[in-house]
């Protein structure tokens, strides 16, 4: 069972496009490109101006959680199962990895993601079981888990070294 360390770090994720964390990791504005060193405001702050600031969270953050993702892919889905096409309120939908995280699929990839009502979900995850344990060694796998237990997500793909 995860402690409440590991929830935190998932709850709190904020997933970026990828031309926004390079400039981020360049110490850079993610939005207009001025480096850190030309910034007025504060440099611990992701942005160089508020307005900056607004068009980041509009068009550098793919999603805020793993909550904000999924509203984005039930919505997208328009609330309807991608397997039987039952339609129903999002509370009952599952959102589920097309390809599972432990045989390669991307975690915070929305083209991995679809909407499934809880019985499609049970039924996509015993095929899915197949196909993980024909990707990755039980030891593999025994490894991912242990690191999603303690760290929330894990680190390397079973299949890495």
């Amino acid at each position: 069972m995860g402690n409440n360390k590991s929830q935190e770090k998932r709850k709190n994720q904020i997933v970026l496009k990828p031309n926004a964390l390079k400039a981020m990791n360049d110490n850079c504005c993610p939005v207009c490109g001025l480096h850190r060193d030309s910034w007025s405001r504060r440099k611990d702050w992701n942005c160089c101006s508020t307005n900056c600031t607004m068009l980041f969270y509009k068009n550098c953050v793919i999603a805020t959680s793993w909550q904000d993702m999924r509203f984005q892919i039930f919505k997208r889905d328009n609330e309807t199962c991608q397997l039987c096409g039952v339609k129903a309120s999002w509370s009952f939908f599952d959102c589920d990895h097309k390809q599972p995280i432990a045989a390669g699929g991307e975690m915070w990839d929305k083209d991995n993601l679809q909407t499934l009502c809880e019985s499609c979900h049970k039924i996509k995850t015993k095929s899915d079981r197949v196909v993980i344990k024909n990707y990755a060694s039980p030891e593999d796998i025994k490894r991912l888990l242990r690191e999603v237990e303690e760290d929330g997500y894990a680190v390397r793909r079973p299949y890495e070294s």
